[in-house]
């Protein structure tokens, strides 16, 4: 799946941001070696329930959590992984 030019992400709370981002992982995805026995990767996932008005305290709380996580393992030692956090509306169930 291609990109026809690149989405403008105005800002962390918008879609277009988000759209971006998802296409970042799955480029760095897809360019990764298939033929490599294991690739040490994880995948965390989780569902939240955030009214409209705590939205930003929230991406507030989560950029601090963040940030103190990239400072603590951010160093130039060791592999370089990704982080990369979506938070979208979840629909109906898929039967």
């Amino acid at each position: 799946m291609g990109t026809i030019g690149r989405r403008r992400a105005q800002d962390q709370l918008s879609l277009g941001y988000l759209l971006n981002l998802v296409e970042e992982v799955q480029a760095d995805l897809a360019g990764m070696d298939p033929a490599a026995a294991e690739l040490p990767s994880l995948g965390i996932s989780g569902e939240i329930r955030l009214p409209p008005a705590q939205r930003q305290a929230f991406l507030d709380d989560l950029r601090t959590v963040l940030q103190e996580l990239l400072g603590r393992y951010g160093g130039a030692e060791g592999d370089a992984f990704r982080i990369a956090l979506a938070c979208y509306p979840k629909g109906a169930p898929h039967e």
